[in-house]
Order: structure tokens, then sequence, then C-alpha cells
């Protein structure tokens, strides 16, 4: 995760350098559109499993609710769980996974994975 959190901030920082030579209003609004794209690896994120809504996801910067048929499956990994999402073309089913990191709690997760995804596979 380091090293991913270390990219993106140079991509920022290259881009708002080149940008800053041009024009410094561009390079503001180019600044706060990379922070909000990079929000998911800047802010801590906190995954909330309800039975009706789905998978809940918030962080500093947005909520957002993935329902349960967005997902096509499950597996179980050391880490905790992925979360397989379902869609026709790839990028929405990259777009739709979900990486749950929560390995000490997965008598807690795996009931609603359970009940709410049908296929899953266990690979701990």
């Amino acid at each position: 995760m380091p090293f991913r959190v270390g990219g993106v901030v140079f991509v920022i920082v290259v881009t708002i350098a080149t940008l800053a030579q041009f024009d410094f209003v561009l390079s503001v609004i180019g600044l706060v559109v990379l922070i909000l794209a990079g929000s998911e690896v800047f802010f801590p994120s906190q995954y909330t499993l309800c039975d009706e809504e789905g998978v809940v996801f918030n962080n500093f910067i947005r909520r957002r609710r993935q329902p349960w048929r967005t997902f096509q499956g499950w597996t179980a990994t050391s880490e905790g769980y992925v979360l397989n999402g379902s869609g026709r073309a790839a990028i929405l089913r990259r777009r739709r996974t979900i990486v749950l990191r929560c390995p000490e709690c997965s008598a807690k997760v795996e009931p609603f994975l359970i009940r709410n995804i049908s296929n899953s596979v266990k690979t701990k």
C-alpha cells in the first residue's frame, strides 16, 4: 500500500507542477480533481455489511452503496474476503470488486456473505 500511495503522490506532484507552469488556477483545479479521484488511496475506508442495503463504503469524501446483486461470488483468503463484482464488461467487474481485509472478523463477515452472495470459494 505505501508504494501505491507513493505512486499516486508522484503523479499528482508531476501533474500539478506541469500545470502550474501554465496557469495557477488550472493547477489548483487539477489538484482537487486528482485528490478526489485518489480518495480511496489517501483516506481510510470503512465497509459496512447490511442485509438490506448490501455493502456500504464510507471514507472522508464520499459514501457509496453496492447492492448484493452487484456481486457474482466471493472468495475467502488468508487476509479476509474478496467480493467479486459482476457485469458484462471486465472494467465493470473490476470496479465492483471489493477486498475486505478482516481476518479477525471472519466469524461475523462470513454469515453475511453466505446469506447474500450465492457463489463462494474458500482458500484460507
